[in-house]
């Protein structure tokens, strides 16, 4: 993932909205829009780096793919999430945007129960053995 051309799209994206915004808001965010895909698609590139990563890692550490499956929705989650509630603050629905936020968070509680679950498990068998 490419981080300086990323912010090079932000910041040139950003100063033509603030150009063209007074004489056609239409036009501001269709540049808003365009420049919002074209940053997705450079960062959606990048994941597949990342989740390879988790795979190799989960892979060589004998962990159950259920969890890998887990930390995969986690990530996603938090990151739909995240976006999904900027989107509401921009258009000014912070109310909405805070009700999204603890829906994500408790989806993210209910997919990891069963790795706390598995992790009290260890952890009170190795208190037993003591």
């Amino acid at each position: 993932m490419d981080i300086p051309k990323i912010a090079a799209i932000a910041i040139t994206s950003t100063f033509l909205v603030i150009l063209v915004k007074g004489r056609s808001p239409v036009f501001a965010a269709i540049i808003a829009l365009a420049a919002t895909s074209v940053m997705a698609w450079f960062t959606i590139s990048g994941l597949s780096t990342l989740f390879t990563s988790f795979y190799t890692l989960f892979e060589t550490g004998n962990i159950e793919p259920e969890y890998y499956k887990s930390v995969i929705k986690v990530i996603g989650i938090a990151y739909f999430t995240e976006i999904t509630s900027a989107l509401c603050r921009d258009a000014g629905e912070s109310a909405i945007a805070q009700k999204l936020e603890l829906a994500g968070r408790v989806s993210v509680l209910i997919l990891t129960v069963p790795a706390v679950s598995q992790l009290m498990s260890v952890i009170i068998e190795a208190l037993s053995l003591i």
